[in-house]
């Protein structure tokens, strides 16, 4: 066995996902013996602390981000680490929900930038944001945008 299949299984292992489990991303990083998988595990080991955010807001960041991804085994992972660190039914549905949310507002905006023609500003979003009104996370959420999508953002919206 080789260091890339190693550092996958402890990956793995470490999500409650069978060793032998893989996507074609990680067939790809393994055959190739990929040098960023060991930072791929520490970049993931990463997210689970921070010296800023509690566990239980890092839990559910990334959960908002699994989903935003549409990547199941992480979507379970954080779910279930959020409820290890008492995050409640109702803050584990708002982070599904942002997630939701700013993925339709990231869609319009980076259209709405991007096309540069007047006429696509003077159109209403009517998105609905009740999620953002009264966060049952508290006043914090509403920092999740940036930390969600600041990558992608453009930069008229930063």
């Amino acid at each position: 066995m080789n260091e890339s299949t190693e550092v996958i299984q402890e990956i793995l292992e470490s999500i409650g996902l069978d060793k032998n489990y893989r996507t074609a991303s990680l067939s790809l990083l393994e055959t190739g013996e990929s040098r960023y998988l060991r930072d791929l595990k520490l970049n993931f080991t990463s997210t689970l602390t921070s010296a800023h955010l509690t566990n239980k807001e890092c839990a559910l960041l990334g959960l908002a981000t699994a989903v935003n991804n549409n990547n199941v085994p992480l979507t379970n992972f954080f779910t279930k680490y959020a409820k290890e660190n008492e995050a409640t039914d109702a803050e584990i549905a708002e982070a599904v929900g942002c997630a939701s949310l700013l993925a339709s507002n990231n869609v319009f905006y980076r259209f709405r930038h991007f096309t540069q023609k007047e006429k696509y500003t003077q159109i209403p979003a009517r998105i609905r944001m009740q999620l953002m009104m009264k966060p049952v996370t508290g006043k914090e959420f509403l920092n999740w945008p940036v930390w969600l999508y600041q990558p992608l953002m453009a930069a008229k919206c930063v």
